[in-house]
């Protein structure tokens, strides 16, 4: 079955590329589910990647050789975990401006714009 559908995706394009998506779309929502627990950033990001991974196999995965569907699912998960792997060794930004500092001695300085009190009142 997944060999016709493929052969008839790169044949007719659009119409049959996601009605494979979709028969395909189990298989790739438990590697998405998966890869996206673990991933730092947006899970869409994820769920793009094996996407783009899917679809790439799709387009020049070999026909000849026997379960089409585990080793497009192999080929979509593959993209996601590159994803993710990128996206672990990337550094942590830090946005410039925020640091850490010890509070203020009790006493100090007031650098408040706000005018204070005056201790009389009218």
């Amino acid at each position: 079955m997944w060999t016709h559908l493929v052969q008839r995706s790169r044949d007719e394009g659009a119409t049959w590329t996601l009605a494979c998506t979709g028969m395909a779309l189990p298989a790739l929502a438990s590697a998405s589910r998966w890869l996206a627990a673990r991933y730092p950033g947006d899970a869409f990001d994820v769920h793009a990647e094996i996407l783009s991974g899917f679809l790439s196999a799709l387009a020049d995965i070999d026909l000849n050789r026997p379960r089409v569907l585990v080793r497009l699912r192999w080929a979509a998960y593959r993209a996601g975990h590159a994803a993710l792997a990128e996206a672990l060794d990337a550094p942590t930004p830090v946005a410039s401006g925020f640091h850490s500092s010890p509070p203020r001695p009790r006493g100090a300085i007031r650098t408040s714009s706000w005018p204070r009190q005056s201790a009389s009142r009218s």
